[in-house]
């Protein structure tokens, strides 16, 4: 870890905390990572480098389902395993990802901005816009 991470439980969103290296986090967490800092997690990196200060809800996390609502900065997201009845999304203020299949993903939204860039290192991503549904494979972005 590099700078400061912040939390805040769902139940107390505004209440924001330091925390340290393997804290925790659950269903409902706010994540905060000031900009220029780093924080790597099991499956998912989020840091800001470049990118305003990344903001994070953990809208879902169970054995079979991930979901964070990313409202600013950037997550790298890596999927190891996904069986069949297994989820991972990742929502922004612009769009929906779904990550289908195991691999290595970046997603980069810009604060203030409907701007989301979605990058699929490994893997298959289908990101869903008002324009409608489109499927991101290894080395694309979406258009």
């Amino acid at each position: 870890m590099q700078g400061l991470l912040r939390h805040a439980p769902d139940e107390r969103a505004g209440d924001w905390s330091k925390i340290g290296l393997n804290y925790p986090v659950a269903q409902g967490d706010n994540l905060y990572v000031d900009r220029d800092a780093r924080r790597r997690k099991s499956t998912t990196a989020v840091g800001s480098s470049g990118l305003p200060a990344t903001r994070i809800c953990v809208s879902r996390l169970d054995d079979r389902q991930l979901a964070l609502f990313v409202a600013a900065g950037r997550v790298i997201v890596r999927v190891r395993v996904l069986e069949a009845d297994d989820s991972v999304r990742i929502d922004t203020p612009a769009t929906q990802i779904a990550l289908v299949r195991p691999g290595l993903y970046r997603i980069d939204v810009a604060a203030g901005s409907p701007l989301t860039s979605v990058i699929v290192r490994e893997g298959e991503a289908q990101v869903t816009t008002p324009a409608g549904v489109e499927t991101v494979c290894r080395g694309r972005r979406p258009r």
